[in-house]
Parts: structure tokens; C-alpha cells; sequence
């Protein structure tokens, strides 16, 4: 049941994304996420909730797979019609924006993680330093260093997907080949 859910969540995501942006990217974004959800361990399956600006949530309405089963970002301008998408994946939480925006990831035990499930958020803590991105293992660059997330670069190559693949590799148990998460 976990599993349905966070899927429907992910679909539903992007499905709000794909009203207000067409960038290419989103293919490849979509093809990742979908990936790790369908590679994640049966016994630790994924848990995935959405989180919505005030102006994404006033179109949500719309959205009957989504009813009031998100979370309201605090924000105003540029913020207010954006999206995050929260994935915990294994003790990580991760967190994808709709616009341009880095993933970022947190363990469960540290205190700027973002917690699933909350009514509201507050950009600062949406946008809180997390966790380190290694490089891309076979390019040998891309990651993320300073603790303000990974970039979605060159995803036609496979970068930054590579560069969150083997960050989750290191910290779950999620493997994903370019081949899961490549085919678009």
C-alpha cells in the first residue's frame, strides 16, 4: 500500500509540474525518481509526500488523487508557485523542487531534516544545508560539496542522476544502474 502511495504522489507531482512547466529536463527527473521507487528494497519501501506554494495549492484543488494530502509552503513571491517533492528513501529524505532548484538530502536524525507529513513548511527549512553529493563515479565530476544540493546538470548524460545514484548507494540501499534511470 506504501508503495501505490508514494507512486501516486510522485505521478501527481509531476503532473502539477507539467501544467506550468515543459522544460526537457522534467523527463529525466521523472525517469530518476521513478526509478528509485520502483528499485527501493519491498521491505523498506518509500515514502514520498508533496508539498505545495500557495498558488500550486489553489490549482491542486483540481487535482482529485491529491484532495488536501499535501503539505502548504509558507512562501510568497517566486516561491508561491513552486512545488517539493519530499522522498525518504531508506534514514534519507530528499527533496525536489518544480523549478530551478537542487535536490538536497538529510538524514532522518538531523535536525534541519525536513519532517514528512507536516501541514507547513517554511522555505528556510525546505531549502536547509544538507548532505554532500559525490561525483559522478564514471565522469569524475558534478557532485555537490557545500551542502546546498545537487544540480541537475547535463541530464541527457546521465550527470547528476549518477552523482545521486551513487549518494544513494552510500546511504541506503537503493542500487540504480543508468539503465533504470536513462530510459525516458
Amino acid at each position: 500500500m506504501r508503495s501505490w502511495l508514494a507512486a501516486a504522489s510522485l505521478e501527481t507531482f509531476f503532473s502539477l509540474i507539467s501544467e506550468t512547466n515543459d522544460d526537457p529536463q522534467w523527463r529525466y527527473r521523472r525517469a530518476f525518481w521513478r526509478a528509485c521507487l520502483r528499485k527501493m528494497p519491498r521491505d523498506r519501501p518509500a515514502e514520498v509526500w508533496v508539498v505545495l506554494g500557495p498558488g500550486m495549492a489553489a490549482r491542486a484543488k483540481a487535482v482529485k488523487d491529491l484532495a488536501n494530502a499535501h503539505g502548504r509552503m509558507e512562501a510568497s513571491g517566486q516561491y508561491g508557485e513552486q512545488a517539493v517533492l519530499l522522498l525518504r528513501l531508506g534514514n534519507i529524505v530528499l527533496s525536489e523542487w518544480s523549478n530551478v532548484g537542487p535536490v538536497r538530502a538529510w538524514e532522518i536524525g538531523d535536525a534541519r531534516c525536513p519532517a514528512l507529513y507536516s501541514q507547513r513548511y517554511g522555505v528556510e527549512e525546505l531549502r536547509a544545508k544538507g548532505l554532500d553529493f559525490p561525483d559522478h563515479p564514471i565522469f569524475g565530476n558534478g557532485g555537490s560539496f557545500d551542502g546546498r544540493g545537487l544540480r541537475h546538470n547535463t541530464p541527457r548524460n546521465g550527470l547528476w542522476q549518477g552523482c545521486a545514484a551513487a549518494f544513494l548507494q552510500n546511504h541506503t540501499e537503493l542500487r540504480l544502474t543508468p539503465k533504470d534511470y536513462m530510459t525516458i
